[in-house]
């Protein structure tokens, strides 16, 4: 598990770094500011699949914990992908932010 832990790292760690670059307008706003909110949804996304590709690879995605981190997490990226279409300013940062935490916890979950 340790060999597939550190192939991944790097991954993981990347991809998070990318929902950190939140702010600005969901879906209005300048080009810019479109810009960062697109890239951030897409590493909010991208880090969840690779969490849960991560999960079924190590097997511990049979676990009752991982697979309620998953729910959260889940829940979590969905609730982005809302805000995001919606164009709601006021709720999409605090989405992505909540999404980023809770793939966090799903991570942690899954190294247990």
């Amino acid at each position: 598990m340790k060999k597939i832990w550190t192939a991944f790292a790097p991954a993981l760690l990347l991809l998070a770094g990318c929902a950190g670059q939140l702010g600005g307008v969901a879906s209005g706003g300048s080009t810019a500011t479109q810009s960062l909110d697109t890239r951030a949804v897409i590493g909010v996304e991208l880090a969840y699949q690779a969490a849960a590709q991560f999960a079924l690879a190590t097997g511990a995605a049979k676990t009752e914990r991982v697979k309620a981190a998953d729910r959260r997490a889940y829940a979590a990226v969905k609730a982005v992908r809302a805000a995001y279409s919606a164009g709601n300013a006021s709720s999409y940062p605090t989405a992505a932010i909540a999404a980023h935490e809770a793939v966090a916890a799903l991570l942690t979950a899954i190294k247990g």
